[in-house]
C-alpha cells in the first residue's frame, strides 16, 4: 500500500501538470515533508476525535480501543495517503473500496469523509487550496524555474 511520503513527488507532479508547468523531474522539498508531517499528525488527531464518538463497524475491528482503531487506519488503511487522495478528489481514496474492510457500509465511509473534509480543510480544501497543497504547488513552481532555465 502507498505511503504519503513515498507519493509526495507524485503530488508535486500533479500540481505541476495542473499549473501547466514544464515537464521535468519534480522532487520533494523539506517544506513539503514538514507540512506532510503536520498533515499526518492532524489526520491522526481527527481520527481520534471521530472514532472517540463512533467506531469502526467492521466486526474484526469494532471491539478494539479507539487508539487501536486509529492505529489500524493509520497503518493498514494508509490513512494519510488515502485521505489526501480523497480530499484532492482523485480516483484513489477512502471511498474507492480501500476502506470497506473497516466499515460495514459506504454511508459510514461518507460520514467520515465529510468529517475529515471539515477537520482538514486548512491543509486541503475543496477549492484546491489549503497550506499542504500550497506548499506542494510552490515546490512545483520553484523547480519549474530550473527546468525553464535548462531549455
Amino acid at each position: 500500500m502507498p505511503s504519503i511520503y513515498e507519493s509526495l513527488d507524485e503530488f508535486i507532479q500533479k500540481a505541476a501538470e495542473s499549473l501547466d508547468l514544464p515537464e521535468g523531474r519534480y522532487r520533494v522539498t523539506d517544506d513539503v515533508i514538514e507540512v506532510a508531517e503536520e498533515f499526518e499528525a492532524a489526520v491522526e488527531e481527527s481520527l481520534l476525535e471521530f472514532l472517540g464518538k463512533r467506531s469502526l463497524t467492521a466486526k474484526t475491528y469494532k471491539s478494539l480501543s479507539v487508539v487501536d482503531q486509529v492505529n489500524v487506519l493509520m497503518e493498514k488503511g494508509d490513512a494519510p495517503y488515502y485521505i489526501l487522495c480523497t480530499l484532492l478528489n482523485l480516483e484513489e481514496g477512502i471511498t474507492d473500496g480501500s476502506w470497506n474492510k473497516f466499515f460495514d457500509s459506504p454511508k459510514e465511509i461518507e460520514t467520515i469523509k465529510a468529517f475529515l473534509k471539515t477537520e482538514l480543510e486548512d491543509f486541503i480544501d475543496s477549492n484546491g487550496g489549503g497550506f499542504l497543497w500550497e506548499v506542494i504547488e510552490e515546490a512545483a513552481e520553484t523547480q519549474s524555474e530550473n527546468f525553464r532555465e535548462d531549455e
